[in-house]
């Protein structure tokens, strides 16, 4: 046996294994069930104007809960004009570059199947982090939209009166997780700030448009982060993010605030941000939860396959190794998960007494600098 492979020997307990595998699989249909329940009550928000529109009589003027009633008209053509047509364009034009690009490309699945050995990727914090961050979003977005949308989507269905009630709801809602997502896009950003600072080898990565421009078997080369998530996070979390967090918290506190041009001027941004916000975050949960195989669950178990690893994040895996991370084998629950390839059942066919990892198989790409 040559000394650059790994030897993992196989756990002969299968109880362990099976144990973990129930454990891991109790976590997976967790997360999936808290955020079925979060979207499905989000949705069902606009039901609430037509189970209690008598709210509404009890002096509710529908003018009241619309910033242009408070501010000069500019705000209310801007609103029906351009913002309106942006954020439409923004939203709608993400949904349907990355559905074209999913029937064009289709999904990249795992280079020679999968290794059945994982390495860790997120932490138990980060993965909390992760997904409070992305449940709020959602919130946000579906009642943001909501409301600005109401009128057109909403109030022929509700009436006047239901969409009112509906509206005093979902406004009380975006406030109080507005406060929570700002906390925790803060604690994102702290966090993952240092992970995502470009180096040279991220050129490379967009050169090759992430591996889908030029020769497609041969992927570029990628830290923890590549040149995509990178961007995400600059140009999605840390700048759209931060001036929907700002604007927000400007109409929130806008009774100290007190003048009606920083109103007006944060409405029109809290829009810009959001809707360009919700356009990249749709490309990001495309990339990550359909468009690549084995992405999605290193941000439910925490640990990656090892072939995924080489293959799209190859020198963070040669770092780790060389940190001394030994891979592990993979739980059942998650070799459940997917159906193996032909290459993968030939890869996986092993010593039944032990696990070999040839790392030089697929040699990490250096940085090209």
């Amino acid at each position: 046996m040559s000394s650059d492979s790994t030897v993992i020997p196989r756990d002969t307990n299968s109880g362990w294994a099976a144990e973990r595998a129930r454990r891991g699989g109790r976590q997976r249909h967790s997360k999936w069930w808290l955020l079925a329940v979060i979207v499905s009550v989000t949705l069902s928000l606009p039901l609430s104007g037509y189970l209690a529109p008598a709210a509404a009589s009890q002096g509710a003027d529908l003018a009241g809960f619309y910033p242009e009633s408070q501010i000069s008209y500019s705000w209310s053509s801007l609103r029906e004009g351009p913002l309106t047509i942006f954020a439409l364009l923004a939203i709608a034009g993400s949904i349907l570059v990355f559905l074209a690009f999913h029937l064009f490309a289709g999904k990249v699945r795992i280079d020679g199947g999968r290794s059945g050995t994982t390495v860790p990727r997120w932490s138990r914090f980060e993965r909390l982090l992760h997904w409070l961050l992305a449940g709020s979003f959602i919130v946000l977005a579906i009642t943001g939209l909501s409301l600005f949308f109401g009128r057109y989507a909403l109030m022929p269905l509700l009436g006047e009166r239901g969409f009112s009630t509906y509206a005093s709801g979902a406004i009380w809602i975006h406030e109080t997780i507005g406060l929570v997502f700002v906390a925790l896009l803060v604690a994102a950003i702290l966090q993952w700030i240092k992970g995502n600072l470009f180096r040279s080898y991220d050129w490379q990565w967009f050169k090759q448009g992430g591996g889908y421009i030029g020769d497609r078997n041969t992927h570029p080369p990628a830290g923890k982060a590549n040149g995509g998530e990178k961007l995400y996070f600059w140009l999605g979390i840390v700048s759209m993010g931060s001036v929907t967090a700002i604007t927000g918290l400007v109409l929130y506190f806008t009774t100290w605030t007190g003048s009606e041009g920083l109103v007006a001027w944060s409405l029109i941004f809290h829009v810009l941000g959001a809707a360009g916000f919700i356009a990249l975050a749709i490309g990001h949960v495309y990339l990550g939860a359909i468009g690549n195989e084995g992405t999605l669950e290193g941000m439910v178990s925490g640990r990656v396959d090892c072939n995924w690893a080489k293959q799209h994040h190859n020198i963070w895996y040669e770092e780790i190794l060389q940190d001394g991370v030994q891979p592990e084998p993979a739980s059942t629950s998650a070799a459940d998960a997917s159906v193996p390839s032909a290459k993968s059942s030939k890869s996986t066919a092993t010593d039944a007494a032990s696990l070999t990892i040839r790392t030089d198989d697929a040699p990490a790409r250096r940085p090209l600098s």
